[in-house]
């Protein structure tokens, strides 16, 4: 009787065990699928990364492609325009040098100098802008004078400041002396008159200063200083207003013309010169910018 007992109870074992291991099997059975499953969800994942991949640099490509067509556009454009508008100014000049004229056709022509020299100035910022972004626009020093450089471009300002009631002084010593790029300084110079003129409500005042900075290296150092009585630039944007073709108000635009890029070619010529420029606060509201 032990014995058939034992014997029950080895075939239920038996038989426990033999469950035990089709279930085992069964769950490796499914553990497999899923792997399998796993695996061919990871394929096509990965299939679909590649492709994005690819996708991306072929967007990358027509980007780069359209970028340099920009440029390219830029340039051509800016040398197409120049030398209509160097036609226009040079006999505009000599008629108000050495016609006697008279007094409408005086100011007719001013403005028409006036524009043209505005215009002519978009065209440069377009111009260098194309020349920059094409790594192409270099720094050429030469020893000079800064105070007729800064005089020469401050007198382009001189009838608009008169038109609109703008106090408008210009701040230099006798003489300052500066191993620069001319022609960039100039643009510096050009540059933030033009945007201070562009924000100054008519009756405000302006203000160019020249200063040399004492310093204890070798090679002096200087900061010209322009100050407005505008509405100023908001903390929160004064790194932005040096990004190209920011617009800071529409309306201000319309008013005085721009193109959103006088600001940031003030700061790659500056760097050019390895130098900097800020903005903050003026003394009595404004905007005030200095270049180092």
């Amino acid at each position: 009787m032990r014995l058939k007992q034992q014997g029950l109870d080895q075939a239920r074992q038996h038989e426990a065990l033999q469950v035990r291991a089709e279930q085992m099997e069964a769950e490796v059975f499914l553990r497999a699928q899923e792997v399998q499953e796993a695996n061919e969800r990871l394929r096509i994942a990965n299939d679909e990364l590649a492709r994005r991949d690819v996708e991306r640099a072929e967007l990358y490509e027509r980007l780069r492609r359209l970028d340099q067509l920009k440029t390219t556009f830029f340039a051509h454009v800016s040398h197409e325009l120049r030398t209509p508008l160097a036609l226009i100014l040079g006999p505009v000049r000599k008629l108000l040098d050495e016609e006697p004229l008279s007094e409408g056709c005086t100011e007719a022509l001013e403005i028409v100098l006036r524009n043209a020299r505005t215009l002519l100035k978009h065209v440069n910022d377009l111009l260098d802008v194309a020349q920059l972004e094409a790594g192409k626009m270099s720094a050429h020093y030469a020893g000079v004078d800064l105070v007729p450089l800064v005089r020469e471009v401050a007198a382009n300002f001189d009838a608009f400041a008169d038109e609109n009631r703008i106090r408008y002084d210009i701040e230099t010593p006798a003489t300052l002396s500066a191993e620069v790029d001319p022609a960039q300084f100039q643009r510096i110079v050009l540059n933030l008159l033009s945007n201070a003129f562009k924000f100054t409500p008519e009756g405000g005042r302006i203000r160019c200063e020249l200063r040399a900075v004492e310093s204890h290296i070798e090679d002096p150092s200087f900061t010209v200083r322009v100050t407005d009585t505008g509405p100023g630039v908001a903390p929160e944007i004064r790194e932005t207003v040096f990004q190209r073709f920011y617009q800071a108000e529409e309306h201000s635009t319309r008013r005085f013309g721009g193109t959103g890029l006088g600001l940031a070619i003030v700061r790659d010529f500056a760097e050019l010169h390895h130098g900097s420029v800020t903005v903050g606060d003026a003394r009595g509201g404004g905007a005030e910018f200095v270049v180092r």
